[in-house]
């Protein structure tokens, strides 16, 4: 199978759903061949290293047992199997005599203070370092934790949600509503006018950063009908010509991203200042100029779809 350029896109993860139902110690206890990483505080856990950074994974829960504290109950997650090994992601707890130190850097990475080897780094920071199995487990794990942290109370009753299926199922303790993971789609466009395209930036990314304008899609909506509005509402701009290309699933915290293309014949821009700071347009000479990292600004985050939205528009 041809790899996805698009990161978070490649699924080498065999998600075995009818082993979800299992109890989680018994799942450890069947398959020796079990692997393990860790998530604390919206971080995974890396080992950086003599040039090498990569996610931490252990092959066992012994290896945990000095530093942290668990809840297989209700923190652990079954993400799937990866050549007949199961992966397990646990949202744990430091125990206290386990320190951390802050780092200095905007990422804000958490360092064990025992082995400064190893830290807790915010994948969003470093994804064109991520490889294609770690983008995998990743997206999918912080995905699911970040829906179960908002998720403790069923919004029907008020009652206390039982964490099931290895994190996959949230059931009301009363009612017994089952609530499953949700996933907010979003779509993203690239907006072209023959050799130009229209790139935004708001005042939340890197400095330099621009990238293609993006927006939550609303109940009622098609895909297309979601490209138009939120282009008008953004720039004020009327696209035609609206067309699919991919998508790219978006744990930050867990989004579908729904890549497309439209064409407008106005260069005038009506810019909403309550989600965008800017938005410009850019020819395919001043593109090209930042891919080769000769401009003032830069395209998009590596790793993210809209570099490569950009990317296949210079090519074609």
């Amino acid at each position: 199978m041809k790899k996805n350029k698009i990161l978070f896109s490649n699924i080498i993860v065999n998600r075995f759903v009818k082993k979800r139902n299992e109890n989680q110690k018994n799942v450890f206890m069947k398959h020796k061949n079990s692997k393990h990483f860790v998530f604390y505080d919206g971080k995974f856990l890396f080992h950086n290293y003599e040039r090498k950074f990569e996610l931490k994974i252990f092959d066992n829960l012994i290896e945990f047992k000095n530093h942290f504290k668990f809840d297989f109950e209700k923190k652990t997650i079954f993400i799937g199997s990866i050549k007949k090994k199961n992966y397990f992601c646990h949202n744990i707890l430091l125990k206290k005599d386990v320190k951390v130190g802050k780092s200095r850097c905007i990422n804000k990475t958490l360092f064990l203070e025992t082995n400064p080897k190893f830290g807790f780094y915010d994948s969003k920071c470093f994804l064109n370092r991520l490889s294609l199995k770690e983008a995998n487990l990743i997206s999918i794990a912080k995905s699911i934790f970040e829906w179960n942290n908002i998720n403790n109370f069923c919004s029907k009753c008020g009652a206390i949600l039982k964490k099931e299926d290895m994190g996959w199922l949230n059931k009301c303790s009363e009612c017994e509503i089952k609530i499953f993971p949700r996933i907010d789609p979003v779509v993203i466009m690239l907006i072209k006018n023959k050799d130009h395209i229209l790139l935004a930036r708001s005042k939340f990314w890197p400095k330099g950063m621009f990238s293609c304008p993006a927006g939550f899609m609303e109940p009622g909506e098609t895909i297309e009908d979601a490209v138009k509005r939120e282009t008008f509402e953004e720039v004020g701009l009327k696209l035609k010509k609206i067309k699919y290309i991919s998508s790219q699933p978006w744990p930050f915290p867990y989004s579908l991203m729904i890549g497309c293309s439209g064409e407008t014949k106005n260069y005038k821009i009506k810019i909403d200042y309550e989600e965008l700071e800017q938005a410009k347009w850019f020819s395919k000479k001043e593109v090209m100029v930042a891919f080769q990292g000769k401009s003032k600004w830069f395209p998009a985050r590596k790793g993210a779809i809209a570099r490569e939205l950009i990317k296949n528009w210079l090519k074609n």
